[in-house]
């Protein structure tokens, strides 16, 4: 997991596939999660704060922050 992680992080590769590394980097997501556990917050009202504004991030992105800014 640690190669494909230093893999996705330092592939040479063309600007457009930066728009999905996000569906690259899903299989490391739970190995990052268990390396990183003790930094994570063990408040619940923390850990739902932070899932509502990552969902809210996510749906920005999605419309596009450019266009919502403008409109």
């Amino acid at each position: 997991m640690v190669l494909y992680s230093v893999f996705l992080f330092t592939y040479n590769s063309s600007y457009c596939s930066y728009a999905e590394f996000p569906r690259f980097v899903i299989p490391a997501i739970p190995i990052l999660l268990v390396g990183f556990e003790s930094y994570l917050p063990k408040n619940r009202a923390v850990l739902w704060t932070l899932a509502v504004v990552s969902a809210v991030l996510a749906a920005l992105s999605a419309f596009g922050i450019h266009n919502i800014l403008r409109g």
